[in-house]
């Protein structure tokens, strides 16, 4: 199999080799990432839903910042200037 996802021998993120386990990045599609950055992935997708951000970020590209994000932005109608 030559797939990326399972032929790469370090996460994405820290570029840690993996150990017994990897996973799929919510975040970059296609990207394998360690537990421990899979738990931090975790902990930023929670503090998405708190901020009420739901599902938005999934495969956005980047790794967000919640400490940065505009709630009132991301939430504004398309057609509204915020």
């Amino acid at each position: 199999m030559n797939d990326p996802f399972f032929t790469k021998n370090k996460c994405d993120h820290c570029g840690q080799p993996f150990g017994a386990i990897r996973m799929a990045s919510w975040f970059l599609d296609n990207s394998p990432i360690c537990q421990k950055c899979d738990n931090k992935e975790s902990e930023i997708k929670r503090r998405l839903r708190n901020m009420g951000i739901h599902d938005a970020m999934e495969g956005c590209g980047y790794i967000p910042n919640p400490d940065e994000i505009q709630v009132h932005a991301l939430n504004a109608p398309a057609n509204k200037k915020v």
